[in-house]
C-alpha cells in the first residue's frame, strides 16, 4: 500500500510540473529601478525607458540592487565599489571618466569587442560615428572597448537672470575679466549672496580644471610611449591658479569697505545655488536635456574665455559597462542588450517624447527635437542655448582618465586650496611639490636606487616595531596571567569541568561574535597588509611594499599628526571641561538642577543635527551668526572663514562634538563627587584649607580612578575620529583636517588600495597598543571603592 501511494504521489508531482510552463527568464540586476509614481520627471522618463525595454525583451527579468549611498562627492562610485567588495554589485556598471581606469585595471569590466562587432554588422554602423570623438579614447583602451556612453555631458556657466537684472548686468560674462567684474557686482553679503560658486574641499581641483584648460594648461599628459605624466605646474597652470586665487581670496573695495573674494568656495555651493544665494555656477548639461531648470530664471552660456582666447569646457559622459564577475553567458548577453538599448536612438526618442508630453520641450536640445519630429516646439527654446551647448562641446576636453586618475584631484587639491587661502602663497612652489608627489605616488615613478634605499629603511623600522609590539603584547598578557595566578591556583584546580560548563556556555555566543567580527578581520588584515589586494583579479604577495609606501608617504605622517592634533583638542576640551563643570555645579548653592539641564541638553541632539547646526553657525559670510556677533562686537575686522581657514579648521571640527558631550560627561563626574564624604571637606575647612587645597588633596585623589578611565576612553575614541571630520570638512582645507581614520577609509573604499590602507591601520593599531599598555599599568594600581566606603 505504501509503495502504491508513493508511486501515485510521484506521478502527480511529475504531471503537475509539466502542466506549468518553465520560467526561462534571465535575471538582470541593475543599480536601481525607477518608481512608477516618481515625483520628478527624471524618474518618469526612466520608468518609461525600463517599460519599453521589458516589452522588447520579455525574456529578461529586471531587478534593482540597492547601493549604499554615502553623503558627499563620489558617493555613488563608493556604493558600487562597496557592492563589488560584498559580491552583490549590479550586472550593469555605471562608469565615469575618472574612475574608468580603476574599473578596468581592477578587472571589474568585461571587454565588449565581440558585442560591438555584432552590433556594427547587424545595424550597419561604425562605433566611431556613434561615440563623440573626445570620448572614444576613454571607451577604448588597452586594445579593448570597455563601456558605452549613453549620455554626453559638458560643463557650462549657469547664471540667475533675476540677479543679473538687479545688478544691472546685461548678459553673461564672455571672458575672465568680465567674470570677475560681474561677480563683484553680484556680491551682496547683506543678503548672504555671492557672485560665483566654486567647489571646495576634496573636489577643489575639479572645477579648477576648466580654468587650467582655458589658460592653456593640462593636469596630465600621455607621452609617445603611452606613459602618463603630471604637468599641472606649468606657467599656464600658475596663471590659472593666480586668477582662481583672485576670485576666492583677492581683496577689493566697494563704498570704502574692503572685501575678500567674490566666491562661495566650499561644499555647500550647490545647496546655496538652489537657495538663490549664489548668482553663477559651473555645472553640467547633458547633450539631450539642455537643462532641468526654468529658463525664465536661469541662463546658460559657454565658460568664459581664458588667456588662450577660448573657454575650454570639461566633457564627461554617463557610461555603462558589463560586470566582469558575471559567470552566466545568458546574463552577460542580457546586460549587453540593456547597455545597447540605453545608448540607442530609440532610448533617446523615448526620453524626448516623454519630456515633450510633460511640458519640458523648452529644456531639450533642438537637435533632438528636429531629429525625432518635434520641430513645432523649437520656438520654446531660449535664444542662445543651442549655440552655447554646441560651442561647449566643440571646445570641450575629457576629464582626466589616465593611470590612477581617480586620484588626480586628491593630489592637485591641497595645492589649489593652499594657494587660494592667501594672496601671499607661493603658487609655483606649491604646484611643483604637488607634481613631484603625484609623479611618485599616483603614477609610480621612482628610481631603483631610491626604491632599494627605502626598502632597507622599511625593514629596519618594521623589525623595531615588531620587537616593541611583541614586548607590549607579552607584558599585557603577563599582567592578566599574574592577576589570575594571585587568586589561588590550588583552589582553581580543585574545581571540576562541570563547575565551569555553565559560565563557558553563557560566554560562548559573545566570545564567538567577538572572534568572528573583531579578531578574524584583524588576523585577515595581517595577510592583506602584505598583498596587492584585488576584489576581482588574483591578489599578489608583495612583501613590505605597502608598508614602504606608507612610511614614505608624506600624507600618512601628516594625517597621523592631524590625528594627534585632533586628540589634543578633543581631550583638552572634552575631558577637562566636564570636570570643571561638575565641580562648579557641585559648589553652587542654588540652581543646580537648572545648570545640569542646560549642560545636558546638547546631548539629546543627534550627531547629524549637531553637525548641520554648527555648519550653519560656521557660515563664512557676514550673514553667518558667529560672524555677525564677532563683527558687531568689533572682535574681528572681516568675516572669519571658519572651516575654510587652515589655521582654525581643526578646532572648529572638534568643538561641536565637545559641545554635545560635555553635559553628559559632567553628570558622571557630578555623581562621583557625591561619593566623597562631606566630613572630609568640613575638616579641611576647619584646618584652614582653601578651594585649591581641597581640590588638590581631596577631590582629585577621590576622582583619580574615574579620571583615568575617562581619559583612556576619550583618547582612544579621539584616535578613531572619522565621522565628524568627514561630515564637517571632508579632510579639507588642504588636508589640514584629514585624520588617519579618514585617510584609511579613502584609500580602502574610494581608491581600492586595500593593502595600503591595511598597512596604515596596523601602524595606527601598534601606536594604540603601546598606549594601552601604559594605561593598564596605571589602572592596575588604582583602588576602586563603592560610594560611601
Amino acid at each position: 500500500m505504501r509503495k502504491k501511494f508513493a508511486l501515485l504521489a510521484l506521478f502527480l508531482f511529475c504531471t503537475a510540473s509539466q502542466s506549468f510552463p518553465k520560467d526561462n527568464k534571465v535575471t538582470l540586476h541593475l543599480w536601481q529601478l525607477p518608481n512608477r509614481w516618481g515625483r520628478n520627471i527624471t524618474e518618469k522618463v526612466n520608468y518609461v525607458l525600463i517599460e519599453r525595454f521589458k516589452q522588447l525583451h520579455p525574456d529578461i527579468l529586471l531587478t534593482g540592487t540597492k547601493l549604499l549611498v554615502i553623503p558627499g562627492s563620489d558617493s555613488f562610485d563608493a556604493g558600487q565599489l562597496l557592492a563589488m567588495a560584498g559580491g552583490n554589485a549590479p550586472d550593469v556598471m555605471y562608469i565615469n571618466f575618472r574612475k574608468s581606469e580603476s574599473f578596468i585595471t581592477q578587472g571589474f569590466l568585461y571587454p565588449l569587442d565581440n558585442y560591438i562587432k555584432e552590433w556594427e554588422k547587424k545595424d550597419n554602423i561604425k562605433i566611431e560615428n556613434v561615440i563623440h570623438p573626445a570620448i572614444l579614447p576613454v571607451v577604448k583602451r588597452y586594445g579593448h572597448y570597455w563601456c558605452i556612453p549613453y549620455e554626453t555631458e559638458v560643463m557650462v556657466l549657469m547664471y540667475r537672470k533675476d540677479h543679473f537684472k538687479e545688478a544691472g548686468i546685461e548678459g553673461p560674462p564672455k571672458d575672465w575679466d568680465e567674470l570677475y567684474e560681474d561677480a563683484k557686482k553680484l556680491y551682496i553679503p547683506e543678503k548672504r549672496r555671492t557672485g560665483l560658486g566654486l567647489s571646495g574641499g576634496s573636489i577643489a581641483a575639479w572645477q579648477f580644471m576648466t580654468f587650467l584648460w582655458s589658460a592653456g594648461g593640462e593636469a596630465v599628459i600621455q607621452d609617445e610611449k603611452g606613459d602618463w605624466h603630471a604637468v599641472f605646474n606649468s606657467p599656464e597652470a600658475v596663471t590659472a591658479l593666480k586668477y582662481y586665487q583672485k576670485l576666492i581670496a583677492g581683496k577689493w573695495t566697494r563704498g570704502g569697505k574692503e572685501y575678500r573674494g567674490v566666491c562661495n568656495f566650499g561644499s555647500t555651493m550647490y545647496a546655496d545655488w538652489i537657495d538663490e544665494r549664489v548668482s553663477m555656477i559651473f555645472n553640467y548639461l547633458t547633450e539631450t536635456v539642455i537643462s532641468t531648470v526654468d529658463p525664465e530664471l536661469i541662463g546658460i552660456a559657454p565658460v568664459p574665455k581664458g588667456p588662450i582666447g577660448k573657454g575650454i569646457s570639461e566633457i564627461n559622459a554617463s557610461m555603462l559597462g558589463i560586470n566582469a564577475t558575471i559567470k552566466d553567458k545568458a546574463t552577460r548577453d542580457a546586460a549587453w542588450e540593456y547597455v545597447k538599448y540605453m545608448a540607442s536612438d530609440e532610448a533617446k526618442k523615448i526620453k524626448v517624447k516623454v519630456l515633450v508630453e510633460n511640458g519640458y520641450a523648452k529644456m531639450l536640445n533642438p537637435k533632438y527635437l528636429r531629429k525625432f519630429g518635434f520641430e513645432r516646439y523649437l520656438w520654446q527654446i531660449p535664444p542662445g542655448w543651442e549655440e552655447a551647448l554646441d560651442e561647449s562641446l566643440a571646445n570641450g576636453k575629457p576629464e582626466p582618465y589616465g593611470k590612477n586618475c581617480d586620484l588626480i584631484y586628491s593630489y592637485m587639491g591641497p595645492a589649489v586650496e593652499s594657494s587660494v587661502m592667501s594672496e601671499k602663497a607661493d603658487i609655483k612652489g606649491l604646484l611643483d611639490e604637488a607634481v613631484k608627489i603625484t609623479e611618485e605616488k599616483m603614477l609610480g615613478y621612482l628610481s631603483k636606487e631610491e626604491t632599494h634605499k627605502r626598502s632597507v629603511v622599511t625593514w629596519i623600522i618594521v623589525v623595531i616595531a615588531g620587537v616593541l609590539l611583541t614586548f607590549f603584547l607579552s607584558r599585557i598578557i603577563g599582567n592578566f596571567t599574574k592577576v589570575a595566578g594571585n587568586k589561588g591556583e590550588a583552589a582553581v584546580h580543585k574545581k571540576t569541568l562541570a563547575y565551569y560548563s555553565l559560565p563557558i556556555l553563557m560566554l560562548a555566543p559573545a566570545v564567538s561574535l567577538i572572534l568572528i567580527w573583531a579578531y578574524y578581520p584583524l588576523l585577515r588584515g595581517i595577510l592583506m597588509g602584505f598583498q596587492d589586494y584585488n576584489l576581482v583579479l588574483p591578489s599578489k604577495f608583495i612583501g613590505l611594499e605597502n608598508f614602504r609606501n606608507v612610511i614614505f608617504t608624506r600624507l600618512f605622517w601628516e594625517s597621523t599628526l592631524h590625528t594627534f592634533e585632533y586628540s589634543f583638542w578633543y581631550i583638552g576640551l572634552g575631558f577637562i571641561i566636564p570636570i570643571i563643570f561638575a565641580i562648579m555645579v557641585d559648589e553652587i548653592k542654588i540652581g543646580k538642577v537648572f545648570f545640569r539641564t542646560v549642560f545636558y541638553l546638547p546631548a539629546v541632539i543627534t550627531g547629524l543635527m549637531v553637525m548641520v547646526l554648527w555648519k550653519q553657525l560656521y557660515d563664512p559670510t557676514e550673514a553667518g551668526l558667529l560672524n555677525r556677533v564677532l563683527l558687531s562686537c568689533q572682535i574681528v575686522k572681516e568675516p572669519m572663514r571658519w572651516l575654510d581657514d587652515p589655521n582654525i579648521a581643526m578646532i572648529c571640527v572638534v568643538f561641536p562634538s565637545v559641545w554635545a558631550r560635555v553635559g553628559a560627561a559632567s553628570l558622571i563626574f557630578q555623581a562621583a563627587l557625591k561619593t566623597i564624604p562631606t566630613d572630609m571637606y568640613e575638616a579641611a575647612e576647619l584646618d584652614g584649607c582653601g578651594v585649591i587645597h581641597k581640590l588638590r588633596y581631596i577631590t582629585i585623589p577621590f576622582l583619580a580612578p574615574l579620571i583615568i578611565i575617562s581619559f583612556v576612553g576619550t583618547f582612544i575614541g579621539s584616535m578613531h575620529a572619522f565621522a565628524q571630520v568627514m561630515a564637517m570638512t571632508g579632510g579639507g582645507p588642504a588636508n589640514v583636517t584629514k585624520v588617519l581614520g579618514l585617510n584609511i577609509w579613502e584609500n580602502a573604499y574610494m581608491y581600492l588600495k586595500f593593502g595600503y590602507a591595511t598597512s596604515m591601520a596596523w601602524i595606527m593599531g601598534s601606536l594604540l597598543i603601546g598606549f594601552t599598555y601604559f594605561q593598564l599599568r596605571v589602572l592596575k594600581n588604582a583602588e576602586f571603592r563603592r560610594g560611601g566606603d
